[in-house]
């Protein structure tokens, strides 16, 4: 009996250690480089996305566009390239603003000199590369989804903290001033044209009552005599 247990234990494990050998392990907990994230519709299309940081890789997905190499990726340039209905998009981000345009400055020179189907734009320290055979209205649409996102961190106590918080108070309290004489002035105005109307509402109602009670005496019904010629 145990050794037929044995054996199908050993019979279960040689069949079951090259299906999981064979198997990819992807680790739940990859964290997606930013770039890729500005994207259009990264989440979609983040496993067929390409990421580097230097141009052998680069060429292995784009070979067939000289200006890949006019990349520079020394200073830590990172790259993501996908393929999208429009065409095949190439963000390639520098370091630096000055790389940045740098870059931008050879790869211009380069799009003059050279005849190619690609669209190109730098966005913020993005030099966005659009390959393929869209026109130029509907590429420019397609690269206008892409947003520079970067942002700064100070490593340290931020130099400029006290100058955004005078800022903020005075930009809060200015418009709290404003609201408030904005809503002292509205008040204003409408109790005046509303005291303006009641107004006139009583002088016409006691005007009316008037005109509707007859002539009015304050003799009480005696006799008077009409020395002053004022009564007819």
């Amino acid at each position: 009996m145990i050794f037929r247990v044995t054996f199908l234990l050993l019979i279960f494990t040689l069949f079951a250690f090259p299906q999981s050998k064979n198997q990819p392990v992807i680790p739940a907990n990859i964290e997606v480089p930013d770039l890729i994230q500005h994207l259009p519709d990264w989440e979609n299309i983040k496993d067929r996305t390409k990421y580097t940081t230097n141009v052998a890789d680069l060429k292995k997905v784009i070979n067939d566009q000289q200006v890949i190499d006019l990349i520079d990726f020394s200073g830590g340039t990172e790259a993501a390239t996908a393929e999208y209905e429009q065409g095949k998009l190439l963000i390639v981000e520098f370091s630096s603003p000055q790389f940045s345009v740098q870059a931008d400055e050879k790869f211009k020179q380069f799009f003059a000199q050279n005849q190619t189907n690609a669209y190109y734009r730098k966005i913020g320290n993005y030099s966005v590369f659009l390959f393929g055979n869209a026109d130029e209205a509907t590429a420019a649409a397609f690269v206008d989804q892409i947003k520079y996102g970067k942002t700064v961190q100070w490593l340290g106590e931020d130099p400029y903290f006290f100058g955004k918080v005078e800022r903020y108070y005075a930009e809060t309290i200015t418009g709290a001033l404003v609201s408030s004489f904005l809503f002292i002035g509205v008040s204003l105005a409408a109790t005046t044209i509303l005291g303006i109307f009641v107004g006139f509402l009583l002088y016409y109602r006691r005007k009316n009552k008037r005109l509707a009670d007859g002539v009015f005496s304050d003799a009480g019904g005696m006799t008077r005599l009409n020395l002053d010629d004022l009564i007819e």
